[in-house]
């Protein structure tokens, strides 16, 4: 369902893609691969801005920065050879935030 979410687009759509993707995650103790670069597309594609004093945003920021992370560890662990294009690919795909990690 959230791949459907995803596929029809707009910010609706995608954030409830999102949470459909991340309750995958939940559910597979993190380790499902399609969830994980789910949460990341729909968070990099969701266009409008909220109050990052809302610790629901908050949760959103970090989310797709973890599962950045167990992609990466994953990628690392089965299929180093692809670490390299994993990387600039989750960098392009995680949201910009005002920090810098």
């Amino acid at each position: 369902y959230a791949d459907l979410l995803y596929t029809l687009g707009g910010n609706g759509h995608l954030k409830l893609a999102r949470s459909y993707y991340s309750k995958a995650v939940e559910l597979s103790a993190g380790t499902n691969m399609r969830a994980l670069w789910g949460v990341m597309m729909c968070s990099a594609n969701v266009t409008d801005k909220v109050s990052l004093q809302d610790s629901r945003t908050r949760a959103q920021i970090e989310l797709p920065e973890l599962a950045a992370r167990a992609v990466l560890k994953e990628y690392k662990t089965h299929a180093p050879n692809k670490v390299a294009v994993a990387t600039v690919v989750l960098e392009a795909a995680l949201p910009k935030t005002s920090g810098g990690s």
